[in-house]
């Protein structure tokens, strides 16, 4: 996977998680309280794909998102596995 590919990955995850606030109709500032951030820019660099939701706040969001653990393991998972990839092309290049 290119650099490029992890790159589009990372918004489709997040636009994935834009479209699943959206549609139980919460705002970016509505999550960002129910997690306690103080700004909602957590919150937008998630959906941009800049980073990914903490671990330990996932419990919390599949309640808000109301997500089934499926829908937040596939997800998590499929975030992860792309920051993984990044990994693994990084170390080839060492070797």
């Amino acid at each position: 996977m290119n650099t490029k590919s992890n790159r589009t990955s990372s918004r489709v995850n997040g636009n994935q998680w834009k479209t699943l606030r959206e549609k139980v109709g919460l705002t970016q500032r509505d999550v960002s309280d129910q997690l306690g951030y103080s700004t909602p820019q957590f919150i937008s660099n998630v959906e941009r794909g800049r980073c990914r939701f903490p671990v330990q706040k996932l419990p919390r969001i599949k309640k808000l998102y109301r997500l089934s653990t499926d829908q937040v393991l596939e997800l998590f998972l499929s975030e992860e596995k792309v920051s993984l990839l990044r990994v693994f092309k990084r170390s080839n290049k060492l070797n």
